[in-house]
């Protein structure tokens, strides 16, 4: 399975629940109603996760990003902590440059090339500005019980302004 994840915009879910809407509409029988119901509500859940991709005040869209790791080397170090990464977005959606404070410099690290590899949807320029600037919030947690491999991390991402990495603390070597 790839890590990479392309978002949907709004239309395209729109278009989703609507042929959903018309198909679901076809079952008028009084067994159906339950599953017609589960599906509507499913479809109203769907619009909104696809509107909060674009729930902040500037209006940045997510396009296109890669799922974050915890980087192997701050998990064997049990580094945790918050990067900060401020981000510069040109006008055609891509990443200019991605400057990282906070925590450690492993961290700042994983967080700048993870967000130098993510798009967002281009937005009409106002009064001669080509780019649009954004910060993001990565946080790093270490929780669970020990483990000698390396799993994958859970991610939680608040689209477009924050993202955790939570892994398993590593187990002690000998």
């Amino acid at each position: 399975m790839s890590n990479v994840h392309r978002l949907r915009t709004t239309d395209r879910i729109f278009y989703v629940t609507v042929n959903l809407h018309r198909s679901v509409q076809s079952f008028d029988a009084p067994e159906y109603r339950t599953m017609i119901d589960v599906l509507e509500g499913f479809a109203l859940c769907l619009i909104v996760l696809a509107t909060a991709t674009c729930g902040d005040a500037q209006g940045v869209c997510v396009r296109h990003l890669v799922v974050p790791g915890y980087p192997r080397l701050a998990r064997m170090a049990r580094l945790q902590g918050s990067v900060s990464v401020d981000v510069k977005i040109d006008a055609d959606g891509t990443v200019a440059s991605a400057k990282g404070s906070g925590s450690s410099k492993l961290l700042e690290r994983a967080a700048e090339q993870n967000l130098r590899q993510w798009t967002f949807y281009p937005r009409p320029t106002k009064g001669g500005c080509s780019f649009t600037r954004l910060t993001i919030i990565f946080v790093y947690r270490l929780e669970g019980r020990e483990e000698y491999y390396d799993p994958p991390p859970r991610v939680i991402m608040e689209l477009p302004s924050h993202v955790q990495i939570i892994s398993n603390p590593p187990e002690p070597q000998p």
